[in-house]
């Protein structure tokens, strides 16, 4: 005789572990994806770092240069 807990526990187990699987695939993707923007990012804003002290140089705010490199990288992806 089993208990009705040890009865769900069995059945339940493989679903359980399907679930675990698939989440750990899915947060395996996001700090994936996470990198990648970054990397784009990054390599933008090298690109353009010329550019970005001579605006800064010429008395732009940290605020406009910050939304013109991401207002760019949108325009990318």
């Amino acid at each position: 005789m089993k208990t009705i807990d040890q009865y769900v526990s069995r059945v339940t187990a493989e679903p359980r572990f399907n679930a675990i699987v698939v989440a750990s695939f899915a947060t395996l993707a996001l700090v994936l994806a996470g990198f990648g923007l970054y990397g784009i990012m990054s390599y933008s804003v090298a690109q353009r770092r010329r550019e970005i002290g001579i605006r800064m140089a010429l008395g732009a705010q940290a605020e406009d240069v910050r939304s013109l490199v991401v207002g760019d990288a949108l325009k990318i992806g």
